[in-house]
């Protein structure tokens, strides 16, 4: 995760009232032997430390500021099982680049929401839609190979330098 990136999710995230958020912004930050956690190591603190979907729905708003698409498509895999937020996502499906709706509306987890988002979404997630389960399980090998890659980021990234 690049270092600009980092300090936007950074700053937001301090800004809230969550202590459990305030540690994440600290992980994010965190720089040990010169190495930066990425992303699989960011979204393993999140599905262990960040318990209540309330933080997790706060979390996602702040990720869906910043507009990144890496650590929001990661936020979607990390929240399968989280009704609750999956229906926060749903109800911000129309703020989504279109990928990320495609993504979205390939979860077999989101079918109990998907009617919310429906207004919403652009017109490549509707036509995966529209198009059937044979196209919906098509395109969720897609998306679940991006997910997986990026989970299996665990190693950390050398530091960017300071400019001088």
């Amino acid at each position: 995760m690049e270092s600009i990136l980092r300090e936007q999710i950074g700053a937001a995230l301090r800004e809230l009232a969550s202590p459990v958020l305030h540690a994440f912004a600290e992980k994010i930050a965190a720089i040990e032997d010169d190495v930066c956690p990425c992303w699989g190591t960011l979204a393993d603190f999140v599905d262990v430390a960040i318990e209540r979907d309330e933080d997790r729905i706060a979390l996602w708003h702040v990720l869906l500021a910043v507009g990144d698409r890496r650590p929001l498509l990661l936020f979607l895999d990390l929240n399968r099982d989280r009704p609750v937020v999956l229906s926060a996502i749903a109800d911000d499906a129309g703020k989504l680049a279109p990928e990320l709706q495609c993504a979205f509306v390939t979860m077999p987890e989101a079918a109990l929401v998907l009617e919310r988002a429906l207004p919403n979404l652009g017109p490549a997630a509707l036509e995966i839609i529209g198009q059937g389960e044979e196209a919906i399980v098509r395109e969720r090998a897609v998306y679940a190979a991006h997910m997986g890659a990026l989970r299996a980021m665990k190693m950390g990234a050398k530091a960017e330098p300071e400019p001088s």
